[in-house]
């Protein structure tokens, strides 16, 4: 049904620009305003009075957050090609809407909804509203440019990391202290981007456009010859990997087994208890 009403859309202009603005507005306003706010909030109320939650806990939640985006990494980017990006950004977003306004009010007294909420929660809402999803979606937009969309919807990260913790901190004091004020703001942007992303389009195919709005994007001719994405011209496919390959190579797990190692001993240093 969705495509059947995406099908009945008509643009005359290329619309794969606007595709780019709302996936960085979605991700700003989504999955990297929660992560800074949380990483505000949960300070403050880890030294309020009425805080039951332990140090341990608190630190665990980093471990959670690690061990999910293991897991929700690749999920995310399976379903980013099966159902499209448009439907993760809305179950992210509806996800943060939750974590926002609904388990925050259980979580200083709970350590189960804290570590529900900040670390499994949080983790669903920022992989499924994150840059696996957004290059994804600019991918199937842009082909010629995709490296200009691709650093436009990660300006989003350095934006929220700056703006984020003073805008949180604000409304913190101007609610009397209240560190839940700061989760309701994510929570309000959150909702925004529910909105957003219901305006989003995954493929140009969708509308009867074309990738870079060029119908000869996706084929170049030189010669004779017909090649698919000219960046790979050169590419020996009887050299190239697939993930059922790569996963039967021992550098593929000591990467992995170096990333996991280095991500715990990051997360273990800047939070005693993980």
């Amino acid at each position: 049904m969705g495509e059947l009403n995406e099908m009945k859309r008509t643009y005359k202009k290329f619309q794969g620009w606007n595709i780019v603005i709302l996936s960085t507005l979605i991700m700003t306003f989504v999955g990297n305003f929660q992560s800074n706010v949380h990483t505000v909030a949960n300070g403050i109320m880890m030294s309020g009075q009425g805080n039951t939650i332990s140090q341990v806990t608190h630190g665990f939640v980093w471990t959670v957050v690690i061990a999910a985006g293991v897991v929700l990494g690749p999920l995310a980017g399976y379903l980013s090609d099966k159902i499209g990006a448009r439907a993760l950004y809305i179950i992210g977003s509806v996800v943060s809407v939750i974590g926002g306004f609904v388990l925050v009010q259980f979580q200083p007294n709970n350590g189960f909804i804290y570590v529900l909420n900040c670390g499994i929660v949080y983790s669903i809402a920022f992989m499924f509203t994150g840059s696996v999803t957004g290059q994804t979606l600019i991918n199937n937009w842009l082909f010629k440019l995709r490296g200009r969309a691709s650093a436009i919807i990660n300006t989003g990260t350095v934006f929220a990391g700056v703006v984020t913790p003073i805008i949180a901190n604000a409304i913190i004091k101007r609610a009397g202290g209240d560190w839940k004020a700061a989760y309701y703001f994510y929570g309000a942007t959150s909702i925004v981007g529910v909105v957003m992303a219901l305006f989003l389009i995954n493929k140009p195919s969708d509308i009867g456009q074309f990738p870079d709005g060029n119908p000869d994007a996706l084929e170049q001719g030189e010669g004779e010859k017909k090649i698919t994405y000219k960046v790979y011209k050169n590419v020996d496919l009887s050299k190239q990997y697939t993930l059922a390959s790569a996963l039967k190579t021992p550098f593929f797990w000591m990467l992995l087994a170096v990333f996991i190692g280095l991500q715990a001993l990051s997360s273990y240093l800047m939070s005693p208890g993980t």
